[in-house]
């Protein structure tokens, strides 16, 4: 299969940071800017995650949430640091080349007009539904603007982090970052065998985390990291930054949560329910599973403003001569 990239654009058109997709989805798109390493507190931590909590509840069913946080070998150029001094040469001297993990966060909101996202027609970003950009937005899709906005605007004023829009320039740039391997600087193949993904000069691997199996029961909102902290001093991480900084490789870490329909899976879990009472003779696995859907649905209907949720954790890495492993070392 071959696909001209510039040909099947998947962005048809871009409002402010409102991006319309040629699949049909819209989504709004900003820029992160995140506080700095070790900064926060156990208890800061517990508030971010609040915060965060309360900024995705308040939006519509369907809603998916994109957080992707691209991570580059860099190498520092000391140019532009003072050199009149033999101090300040030689701190010039020492800071200039040297290797460095530069970390850029994004976060997507994005809207498939309330149809099932999995369906391949909306998952696939080149496929063409509509050739125009509407005059006029729908209800549903300004109501989601509109709860967008209103969940950054109240994340902004949390102060713990900052939501920029992404304006069209960077949108159109990151897009075609992205389809190129991100390492590269010009156009070039995506080629897929049996085991590998070649984009250029790169091979490429990806590590998914789709399932909640993959975790312990419980999970805190941070951990103490283990090289720095002390019986004096605790340094406060992130549950997942060990993904990040910690991994001294090229690699893209994308969190996805999608927003379901509530009612929706009440109506599915109840039609399971009633299935598993007519067969909980039949096994006592049956019985277990209907205890649990049971479980599950008085949770849901003890509280009106509990949300379901769908998500995926996945690591996307490459090397120009290396094998994985020793990648992920």
């Amino acid at each position: 299969m071959k696909i001209n990239f510039h040909a099947y654009h998947p962005i048809l058109h871009q409002d402010n940071n409102v991006v319309f997709l040629a699949n049909g989805n819209i989504t709004l798109a900003y820029r992160v800017n995140l506080p700095e390493v070790f900064s926060l507190s156990e208890k800061d931590f517990e508030i971010l995650h609040a915060n965060w909590f309360q900024t995705l509840k308040g939006l519509p069913g369907g809603t998916v949430i994109h957080k992707q946080d691209i991570y580059l070998k860099q190498k520092y150029d000391g140019r532009q640091l003072p050199n009149r001094s033999y101090l300040a040469k030689a701190t010039q001297n020492f800071f200039n080349d040297r290797e460095y993990m530069s970390h850029d966060s994004y976060l997507f909101f994005s809207w498939p007009k309330n149809r099932n996202f999995n369906k391949a027609t909306i998952a696939n970003p080149f496929l063409k539904l509509n050739k125009n950009v509407p005059e006029k937005l729908e209800s549903g899709a300004n109501l989601f603007i509109q709860s967008v906005q209103d969940a950054v605007r109240f994340l902004n004023n949390t102060g713990s982090i900052e939501l920029q829009e992404l304006i069209q320039e960077e949108a159109l740039k990151l897009t075609s970052n992205y389809f190129n391997g991100i390492s590269n600087e010009v156009d070039t193949d995506i080629l897929m065998d049996h085991k590998d993904l070649h984009i250029g000069d790169n091979l490429y691997g990806i590590l998914a985390i789709n399932s909640e199996r993959c975790f312990a029961d419980k999970v805190q909102t941070s951990k103490p990291n283990s090289r720095f902290t002390s019986d004096e001093k605790s340094f406060h991480q992130g549950y997942l930054d060990d993904l990040g900084l910690e991994l001294h490789e090229n690699h893209v870490l994308n969190q996805i949560v999608y927003l379901d329909d509530r009612s929706r899976w009440i109506g599915i879990l109840n039609t399971k329910r009633e299935e598993l009472k007519k067969s909980i003779n039949f096994g006592t696995q049956n019985k277990v599973i209907l205890e649990r859907i049971e479980d599950i649905l008085g949770e849901i209907n003890r509280d009106d403003q509990s949300r379901i949720i769908r998500g995926q954790t996945n690591i996307l890495f490459w090397t120009a001569g290396h094998h994985f492993f020793d990648v992920l070392k």
